[in-house]
Parts: C-alpha cells; structure tokens; sequence
C-alpha cells in the first residue's frame, strides 16, 4: 500500500510512503531497512493490525538504496 504523509513523535518528524505487512518477527528495531529488488525502505515504526502476534505492518519511508 502506498501512502505519504509526515508523522510526528518524540519530537521527530519522519515521512511514511508505504505500509509493508510481513510475518511476526521479534527482532525488528526502528531504522532496520527492507528491501525488494532494487527498492529499499527504512522502518519507521510497525504494529500488530489483528493483535494475534501472526503478522506486522510495518510503516515505512522509500529510500535510496
């Protein structure tokens, strides 16, 4: 899902452009990237949408790789 908007916490703001769901992971810490082929995208923050601990939705800023 691609979106764009600015959000602010702590005093930081940080742009968002897509949201990426994947399978729980309990290693995953703010600035971690994933990537896609040639595409790159820094985690901003995530959470778990159903609360049943099976999937993330990870909201994401598009980068340079």
């Amino acid at each position: 899902v691609s979106i764009a908007f600015d959000e602010e916490a702590n005093g930081e703001v940080v742009r968002l452009t897509h949201e990426i769901w994947m399978r729980m992971r309990s290693d995953l810490a703010p600035g971690m990237r994933l990537t896609r082929g040639g595409r790159a995208f820094r985690i901003n923050g995530w959470r778990d949408p159903d609360e049943t601990g099976r999937y993330l939705v990870c909201r994401c800023e598009e980068i340079e790789p």
